[in-house]
């Protein structure tokens, strides 16, 4: 899950989750909310944070892709 690769590209680089949020200019509640699964980052936002972790922004949204393919072929 992207929230697992957050986390291990953040310790990797060695920095903290407010020092994450203050390079991608976003409060640190709201990266909190997107390492925790609570919140999806918008493109702009999922970018900037890429950056500082040095991952590729499309991560956020592979799950995302995933999410939406399922429920369009769950039959109910």
């Amino acid at each position: 899950p992207v929230q697992k690769t957050l986390v291990n590209s953040r310790h990797r680089l060695g920095i903290t989750q407010e020092a994450a949020a203050r390079a991608a200019n976003i409060s640190r509640t709201h990266y909190v909310n997107i390492e925790n699964g609570k919140r999806h980052p918008s493109p702009k936002t999922a970018q900037k944070i890429a950056v500082v972790l040095k991952i590729d922004w499309t991560l956020f949204f592979d799950e995302l892709a995933g999410d939406i393919v399922i429920s369009l072929t769950v039959k109910e």
